[in-house]
């Protein structure tokens, strides 16, 4: 009874690891999570609120096998909990970066 209890805690602590992952990419700033290797080849974009949910409805609509629907449909329900949680950092990131970059594009003043 014991073996079993844990093997239900280590299956469940895998899948809240792997949880989450639109949100991760989007405090991240990229549209995909990268685990493993060099996170160039994902795309950057600006993080936003909600971003996460966002994410995985992106990859919902690329993935091409059911299994993929399934497990993005689960993320989704989770980045949700994690947008929800994030929401102030990711809207403070947000607006900081549109700050800055509407700064660096504004010509400096001359008297």
């Amino acid at each position: 009874m014991a073996r079993n209890g844990t093997l239900i805690l280590i299956v469940g602590l895998i899948l809240c690891a792997l949880s989450g992952c639109g949100t991760i990419a989007n405090l991240n700033g990229r549209e995909h999570i990268v685990l493993l290797g060099d996170p160039s080849w994902a795309p950057e974009r600006p993080t936003m609120p909600f971003g996460g949910v966002a994410n995985d409805l992106a990859m919902i609509k690329k993935v091409e096998y059911p299994a993929g629907h399934i497990f993005w449909a689960t993320d989704m329900a989770l980045s949700l909990v994690g947008d929800i949680v994030t929401a102030p950092w990711a809207a403070y990131r947000g607006l900081s970066v549109a700050q800055r970059t509407s700064d660096e594009t504004v010509e400096p003043r001359t008297k």
